[in-house]
């Protein structure tokens, strides 16, 4: 399968983490392993930079997988945007497009994604416009009939024999690309996953829907997650790989040097919304406690 998303020699976190530069046309793609050898003590480190809101999100959510990647996507989201805007991630502010689209109030434009085991957060810098869709390949259902739902009939008859071991690798590529690209444009999935045309001309790989072109740039991160970058536009772009663990970016979490006092203590208050609301949600057989 195609791929040109240049993985190969990320960048040293250590050298990132306080040095983030957007320059014109480059995107910063941040890649976390949050899989269940993650500790789960790493959970209370993200919480701490997370907003009321988005600590509630994570409460809400019934697997542990699924929360601990949900606490740390907004983490990282928070923590990647205030190194760049050089501010503390409680003073980012953020709202949505009409479509929907998560955005940053004066910028720049991200996307987010997250899934069992993994996050990404792709930001691009001003003027353009990014999308990255991350998947776990253990889905509990993929098949012909899903694809002809998601592609079409067209293209679900493009992909291999349902029983060889090449239809999810080639399902997934479809997928996360198309994904990719529907959430760069703001629509997400109401875009209409069959409408996006998906083009290969040697390495370089290219969507288009409407008349929006798109660059795309795809990879295997860990033998089970696929992810597709999505880049307005068909120029190719330069873009800045780093691959954290989830104790770096607790790390990260823990450097609060730039939490007031008052700051400190609204931390430490929403921690214990969130055990408090966690603990609830457990009580009524909903969701296990933190």
């Amino acid at each position: 399968m195609t791929t040109d998303l240049p993985v190969s020699a990320p960048t040293p976190f250590a050298d990132t983490a306080r040095t983030f530069t957007l320059l014109p046309g480059t995107v910063w793609l941040l890649l976390v392993d949050v899989g269940e050898d993650a500790q789960l003590d790493a959970m209370t480190d993200w919480l701490k930079v997370l907003s009321d809101s988005e600590c509630q999100q994570v409460a809400r959510l019934k697997r542990p997988a699924d929360r601990r990647a949900k606490a740390a996507a907004h983490a990282l989201k928070r923590l990647a945007l205030a190194a760049i805007r050089r501010c503390s991630p409680e003073q980012l502010h953020f709202s949505a497009l009409p479509s929907g689209k998560p955005c940053l109030v004066d910028g720049p434009a991200f996307n987010l994604s997250h899934t069992q085991g993994h996050v990404a957060l792709a930001i691009a810098a001003a003027g353009m416009e990014v999308g990255v869709d991350i998947e776990h390949r253990l889905r509990p259902r993929v098949d012909r009939e899903l694809a002809v739902t998601a592609f079409g009939e067209q293209v679900a008859a493009t992909l291999p024999d349902e029983l060889s071991e090449d239809f999810a690798e080639a399902f997934f590529h479809q997928w996360t690309c198309r994904e990719a690209v529907a959430k760069a444009d703001g629509q997400g999935l109401g875009i209409g996953l069959e409408r996006i045309q998906l083009h290969s001309e040697g390495q370089v790989l290219s969507a288009q829907v409407d008349q929006q072109q798109w660059r795309l740039y795809c990879q295997d991160v860990s033998p089970c997650h696929r992810l597709a970058l999505a880049i307005a536009g068909v120029a190719e772009r330069d873009v800045n790989v780093v691959s954290l663990s989830a104790r770096q970016l607790s790390n990260w979490c823990d450097d609060l040097h730039w939490l007031s006092g008052a700051n400190l203590h609204s931390c430490q208050s929403r921690l214990k919304t969130v055990h408090s609301s966690a603990n609830s949600f457990f009580c009524q057989g909903r969701l296990p406690a933190l």
